[in-house]
């Protein structure tokens, strides 16, 4: 049978971790973690990708690739930065990855809308 601890078992354990500095420790413990997020916060940048509108180096590209088509079987590997995908972790990449397909899709859209071709 399992003996139930009382209060006075209780109240030496909660001493026992003041005395020991316990406390002190967790709250180190929490503060270095809190100064590690904000470092890691800080490290993180904010980038905005500019729109299919905005880049007419972009659109040029996107407009070659339509142009050439039947030929062309992966056009976001012609318009993805090397560079920049390499300093990416997993996820990063998967991120550039889908934000490029929606650009490459909206511009795609707006050459073949000007174009007449649906």
């Amino acid at each position: 049978m399992v003996q139930e601890k009382g209060i006075r078992e209780y109240s030496k354990e909660a001493k026992a971790r003041l005395c020991n500095g316990f406390w002190q420790e967790r709250k180190e413990e929490l503060a270095l973690a809190e100064a590690v997020d904000e470092a890691a916060a800080a490290q993180v940048s904010v980038r905005t990708e500019p729109s299919a509108e905005e880049d007419p180096l972009f659109l040029r590209k996107v407009a070659e690739i339509v142009d050439n088509e039947d030929c062309i079987s992966n056009p976001l590997r012609l318009l993805m930065d090397d560079t920049e995908l390499e300093g990416l972790d997993y996820e990063g990449r998967q991120r550039y990855i889908f934000r490029l397909s929606e650009r490459y899709a909206a511009a795609r859209a707006k050459i073949l809308k000007e174009r007449g071709r649906n």
